[in-house]
């Protein structure tokens, strides 16, 4: 790998270690080939402190020079558009230095001087230690990949900002701690400048001048930090560098500091693979998920359901689950994840998923209560609200529920049923009628199961101008918002009318779907009281117009 290339390079050359270098043992004599202008150094040992700089690939730690080096460095930044190189700087002679515009005697006598420190300082460079933490940032920083533990990153990054900010005047330092929410609050640059007394755009131009230094005020390099922190791609970084994430108050700006250290943007931001802010993200969502699985959640499923879901990457998804369980509103146990909190709707769809044969309201309250997916307590009382209003379940027979996950329910019939009830519904004079009827009349054409007829016009049949109404055990479909609910003596009336002949108690019993005949006899008794049907034969009932219609009038 890189490290390994480099570090052979190093050794191989044998190149001298700590102290092997001294400037002021090298003898330059006047006159000699070794004495070229411009130059502090030449020759052997020149090129020696070269070869190192170049290998390693050495760069300057702004935070440990002097204010006077950072201005001038800076200078060298705007000018070529990048941070100077040690090779550049002792490659750069006095000549090129004053034939570019802004440099004068001043720079001359900076270059020198400068370029001197390095020679020292080179010889004092060994890539194969680390720094030692607790102590200031070295000058020479390598931007050679090397191997770090995420405790040393941890401790060093934290070490080296605190350094950073220990070495600005207090009303920069006072900025920056405000708007990276370190060891503070976060403030906006209005809140400071009214406590600085300075405008919003001067304290956004002192935040952008330190934030500067950030990148090259550290002892790990931007490509360093990027080679490690990479190696931990299912890691969440907050668990990753403990004591670093602590330090900030908002977890977000936590992310922006590691994205500025290691110089990342775009889609390779941490800040968008990492952060993410789980406020935005309800649990009422998170429930969709738990009302379409049934039992408990394997940990891969639920990662997987989190990211095609949101959006997210694996570690985002892992904070997510992490968040609502510390909400103590899902539990793990032995790798799977279940509710502790439902919604009551959506408890119910989670329990029907066990029951592909469908369950009894009054068997899923009961499962309710032993599971305890619900906090208030349930009265043993007919609730229509908890399961009509559901759009994951659907009615299989008179008070028993199932998922929707079990109906078998093809495109093209879903079609046609719609067809059939918006044609009956058309020949109606208030174009709305009993769901009883119009099953009546389907049936004729397809044999269809009542509540699967009556699924589909409340559900995919509102997409279609179809209006239902499922209260109080009135099933009324119309064409219009808001049409005056159909009975079940409507129901009788439009069956009646439909078949054109007598039908007997029990005919009519058996077309509603109905095992009790006393019921429907005491319906159609009222209906004759109220002079809507007749009686005709002993047990039959028709229409009374229809009877008028069919009467002999003897001549005369």
């Amino acid at each position: 790998d890189r490290y390994s290339t480099i570090t052979g390079s190093v050794s191989g050359m044998n190149l001298p270690r700590t102290g092997e270098i001294d400037v002021r043992k090298e003898k330059i004599k006047p006159g000699t080939k070794d004495d070229k202008p411009g130059h502090l150094l030449s020759g052997d040992l020149k090129n020696r402190c070269l070869q190192i700089a170049h290998s390693c690939e050495l760069y300057i730690n702004y935070s440990s020079v002097s204010d006077d080096d950072r201005k001038i460095l800076r200078k060298f930044r705007r000018q070529y558009q990048k941070d100077p190189s040690v090779e550049f700087l002792l490659n750069l002679s006095v000549h090129d230095l004053v034939s570019q515009p802004g440099w004068g005697r001043k720079s001359v006598t900076w270059l020198r001087s400068f370029q001197k420190r390095l020679l020292q300082l080179i010889g004092q460079f060994d890539l194969t230690k680390k720094p030692d933490l607790y102590t200031p940032a070295p000058v020479l920083v390598s931007h050679g990949l090397m191997d770090l533990g995420p405790d040393y990153i941890d401790w060093a990054l934290m070490y080296d900002f605190d350094h950073l900010l220990s070495g600005v005047g207090n009303e920069l330092r006072s900025i920056a701690m405000s708007r990276w929410a370190y060891r503070c609050e976060h403030q906006s640059l209005e809140e400071i400048g009214g406590h600085l007394g300075k405008t919003r755009e001067r304290v956004r131009q002192l935040e952008s001048g330190f934030n500067e230094l950030i990148p090259t005020g550290m002892r790990i390099a931007p490509s360093v930090l990027r080679y490690n922190l990479k190696n931990y791609p299912d890691t969440h970084f907050e668990n990753l560098l403990p004591g670093l994430s602590s330090c900030f108050t908002k977890k977000r700006y936590f992310y922006e500091f590691l994205d500025l250290c290691a110089k990342n943007s775009g889609d390779g931001s941490w800040l968008k693979t990492q952060w993410i802010d789980v406020s935005q993200i309800s649990y009422l969502d998170i429930e969709t998920i738990f009302a379409s699985h049934p039992g408990p959640i394997c940990r891969q499923m639920m990662i997987q359901k989190l990211q095609e879901q949101f959006n997210l990457k694996c570690v985002q998804a892992v904070q997510v689950l992490d968040y609502f369980i510390r909400s103590e509103k899902i539990a793990e146990k032995n790798g799977f994840f279940q509710p502790l909190v439902l919604r009551k709707n959506v408890a119910v769809a989670w329990i029907l998923l066990d029951y592909p044969k469908g369950l009894h309201w009054a068997d899923v309250y009961r499962e309710l209560r032993r599971r305890r997916l619900i906090k208030s307590h349930q009265q043993e009382e007919r609730l229509d609200a908890s399961f009509t209003e559901n759009d994951r379940i659907f009615l299989i027979d008179q008070g028993t529920y199932c998922h929707k996950r079990f109906l078998e329910l093809n495109p093209e019939l879903q079609e046609s049923l719609i067809c059939l009830v918006r044609q009956y519904l058309l020949k109606k004079t208030s174009h709305t009628a009993n769901l009883q009827a119009v099953w009546v009349h389907v049936c004729q054409s397809v044999s269809v199961d009542y509540f699967i007829l009556r699924y589909v016009v409340a559900n995919p049949g509102a997409g279609h101008g179809l209006y239902f109404d499922g209260a109080s055990r009135n099933d009324t479909v119309s064409l219009k918002a808001k049409a005056k609910r159909q009975t079940f003596k409507h129901s009788i009336l439009d069956i009646i009318e439909a078949e054109g002949r007598p039908l007997s108690v029990e005919e009519v019993s058996k077309k509603i779907r109905r095992k009790s005949t006393n019921m429907v006899s005491q319906q159609l008794q009222a209906l004759r009281s109220a002079g809507k049907l007749v009686q005709v034969g002993a047990n039959q009932y028709d229409m009374r117009r229809q009877t008028q219609t069919g009467l002999k009038i003897p001549p005369g």
